[in-house]
């Protein structure tokens, strides 16, 4: 009686329930003195609840012996499609998909053709219901595992892939409702949908951010502008940090002061935000800093350094050998030493380089060190560098 595969065929069933139903209904008659209509009756809740009992029995097996098999065979081979679809957790969702295809097939048989219309109706409503449920589960599953084995292909891991799969699994969702309701109410998905569009206004109201959502997600993936792990910056929400997660509606990015900032994906997509990962690929960050000198300093040079250039000349020079002699610097990239124009704090002068270290602390330290040097580096060419007056300049004066 565990095998439940079935044939239409007129004189072969491997499970036949009229050969089941004549033995209890022998066994009811010899052992029980019951009226036709109680026997009809009990008669026919046995046969169900031996149809639920075969059902979990192969649901059963099917998880304990077959899904271990299945896992041993895709363990080795290298193809994607079976790691998708043969993946433990499909397989048992499919599992549970097996009672929805033995009730289907054998539920009629379970009761005389004489039984009431309402009863029949009303099982074979609950038995798709369930069947329902149950594949659009699977399905759902299938999308998370394919979702769970392209995000961390090498192929498709730069892609934000979550958005557009949440998107499929609210398609599913939506139309597994529809169908839901329309076997509750006898009518065709059709007339219901056609309800619905005269509705869609309220619809497009309701779910504005899920709509808007995936389709800043298509921008976001097919444009490769954002994925999990990409560091962020968006000045105008004072956000600067790592991105966590992308889903259909929120992008969350924890801020390196460890709290968590929320974006919607359309947000990203209408206003700009600065993306940092490629300056982690390439291996090259930036340094522009700059230095104010004091005016008054600057000065010719006396005869002994040469009279041709000034002070400030010889020390941007000293700057650009400190830049050329420095291991850490990626001399194939833009490094310059350049004025900028004056200001009422001094005479700026700008260091522009890259550094091959894009660690946040260690760019830091090293950005530092070289600051450190240059300010240090001032009185040799008798430059100052410009500081307002404070307090302790005016004590020092008395």
């Amino acid at each position: 009686m565990l095998l439940c595969l079935y044939s239409r065929h007129k004189s072969f069933y491997i499970f036949n329930m009229i050969y089941i139903r004549q033995l209890i209904e022998s066994f009811l008659s010899e052992h029980f003195r019951l009226s036709a209509a109680g026997q009809i009756g009990i008669t026919s809740f046995l046969l169900v609840f031996s149809l639920v009992l075969i059902s979990f029995a192969v649901v059963l097996l099917f998880l304990r012996l077959i899904v271990p098999l299945i896992r041993w065979g895709t363990k080795r081979t290298t193809n994607l499609i079976d790691d998708i679809l043969l993946n433990p957790k499909v397989l048992t969702a499919f599992g549970w998909c097996i009672p929805f295809f033995i009730f289907d097939a054998h539920i009629s048989d379970c009761f005389p053709s004489a039984s009431p219309r309402m009863l029949l109706r009303g099982i074979h409503i609950i038995v798709n219901i369930y069947g329902l449920i149950a594949i659009i589960l699977f399905i759902a599953e299938v999308i998370n595992i394919a979702h769970l084995f392209l995000s961390e292909s090498k192929r498709y891991k730069d892609y934000h892939l979550g958005g557009i799969f949440q998107a499929f699994k609210i398609i599913i969702y939506c139309v597994g409702g529809i169908i839901l309701i329309a076997m509750l109410i006898g009518q065709s998905p059709l007339n219901i949908l056609t309800g619905l569009g005269a509705s869609a206004a309220i619809i497009m109201l309701v779910f504005k951010d899920p709509i808007l959502g995936f389709l800043a997600s298509i921008q976001l993936t097919s444009n490769r502008m954002l994925k999990k792990e990409d560091w962020v910056a968006i000045e105008k929400m004072g956000i600067n940090g790592k991105v966590e997660e992308v889903s259909l509606t929120t992008v969350k990015i924890r801020n390196f002061d460890n709290s968590i900032s929320t974006v919607p994906p359309y947000t990203l997509v209408s206003d700009s935000f600065q993306n940092w990962s490629e300056m982690q690929q390439i291996g090259a960050r930036r340094v522009k800093r700059s230095l104010y000198i004091d005016i008054h300093s600057i000065q010719p040079c006396t005869d002994e350094n040469g009279n041709d250039t000034t002070n400030l000349s010889l020390f941007r020079r000293h700057v650009e050998k400190m830049i050329d002699d420095n291991p850490l610097v990626i001399k194939e990239l833009n490094h310059l030493v350049r004025q900028l124009a004056p200001t009422p704090h001094g005479l700026p002068i700008e260091v522009w380089f890259y550094l091959s270290e894009t660690d946040f602390q260690v760019y830091e330290n090293l950005a530092a060190e070289f600051m450190e040097r240059l300010i240090a580096s001032l009185p040799l060419f008798n430059l100052r560098c410009y500081q307002a007056l404070s307090s302790f300049d005016v004590m020092q004066q008395k």
